[in-house]
């Protein structure tokens, strides 16, 4: 197709015409120069795309885009802040979109575009941080076993303060080749707080078992951790 004629015919063209051609035009749209005035109106192409009533013509644009870090930004901007269903390719693979774009995604997105943004490839500090305070339980086991996430002792006791109570998540932790001492010592404490809340449930009545259980296990814990750091 003539890249010219593309706005004359997209107004008539059926769903799956304009599908087929989104490939191909991103490929134009790639393999033009800066100087090109084709790279120009493939741009504005793929923007009409990008706002098609279909949406497996807008997924399919951003499965084309998510992978080129030349990709036209105001596409991958506007993709990323679509459906769902097209908004978590970008987010999951885009490298081209810089912190400060995903962390604001982080804090409007929908639950299956945080996930997506917890399960990048390189995740920096500051996505890492908002992150841990928006991701559900799954996404946080997914954090903290991505290995180009960037987790800061903050962003690790978040988690732990988030969802130390489930066994998933310590078994996450354990999983990681390295774990500050603080943060070992904060899932120590919140294990022992779960075990004390678990005897106050369990027997009526016995609140002062259960703070005494729980002191006893954060001084343990203590010891244990003092004594693993001075081996």
């Amino acid at each position: 197709m003539v890249v010219d004629r593309f706005f004359l015919w997209v107004r008539d063209a059926t769903a799956e015409q304009r599908l087929s051609v989104v490939a191909p035009m991103v490929r134009a749209c790639l393999q033009a120069s800066e100087s090109d005035g084709d790279r120009e109106t493939c741009v504005a192409a793929l923007t009409v795309l990008a706002a098609d009533p279909e949406i497996a013509v807008r997924r399919t644009l951003a499965e084309c885009l998510a992978d080129h870090d030349d990709a036209p930004r105001h596409l991958l901007l506007d993709l990323l802040w679509d459906a769902p269903e097209v908004a978590e390719i970008v987010a999951r693979r885009s490298e081209a979109l810089i912190e400060a774009e995903l962390i604001e995604a982080v804090a409007s997105g929908s639950a299956e575009v945080v996930e997506a943004l917890a399960s990048r490839r390189r995740i920096g500090p500051g996505l890492a941080a908002a992150l841990a305070e928006t991701v559900d339980r799954r996404g946080a086991v997914r954090l903290l076993a991505a290995p180009g996430a960037d987790l800061t002792v903050a962003t690790q006791l978040r988690l732990v303060e988030r969802f130390g109570e489930f066994a998933d998540l310590r078994e996450a932790f354990a999983a990681r080749p390295y774990v500050p001492v603080t943060v070992r010592h904060r899932i120590l404490e919140k294990l022992a707080e779960t075990m004390g809340n678990l005897v106050v449930l369990s027997r009526p009545g016995a609140e002062e078992r259960g703070r005494a259980l729980t002191r006893d296990a954060k001084d343990r814990a203590t010891v244990a951790l003092a004594a693993a750091a001075g081996d």
